[in-house]
């Protein structure tokens, strides 16, 4: 994606949960579709829970999301449960974004919380997709 390109609106960001396999000790369990060993299982399974379920890679857009907290951490889960983050940005080793359009996406998705607060649950999804694409054209 380039930095002036707006998202893919495919997939949503919202969250699978892992599948337990056979609960042995030496089975592990597949969660995405990768296999973890059991015994790395218990830190992969608490990552996925830390973060809302979400599969996050070691891309730009999953390091921004695990170093949020607070309002910024709020921004960036609108974005992903709108679908303007997909699921396949943030668990994607490779996606690489600048800084600044992480930025200019943040300042657009805090916008979006003053017309759609979290108190009141998500916002309609084509609506909000077509609020951000108009304020990035705009930027």
């Amino acid at each position: 994606v380039s930095p002036r390109e707006p998202h893919s609106v495919g997939a949503m960001c919202a969250p699978s949960p892992p599948v337990a396999a056979n609960a042995g000790p030496s089975s592990g369990f597949k969660a995405k579709g990768v296999h973890v060993s059991a015994a790395a299982a218990p830190h992969a399974l608490e990552n996925t829970l830390e973060f809302g379920g979400l599969s996050l890679g070691k891309g730009t857009w999953a390091n921004a999301y695990r170093q949020a907290t607070g309002a910024r951490r709020d921004a960036l889960r609108l974005l992903c449960s709108t679908g303007i983050v997909t699921e396949r940005e943030l668990a994607d080793d490779l996606t690489v974004i600048s800084e600044d359009h992480i930025e200019e996406c943040v300042t657009i998705a805090d916008e979006m919380l003053k017309r759609w607060p979290v108190e009141k649950g998500h916002p309609p999804r084509g609506e909000a997709k077509a609020f951000f694409e108009e304020r990035l054209a705009s930027m």
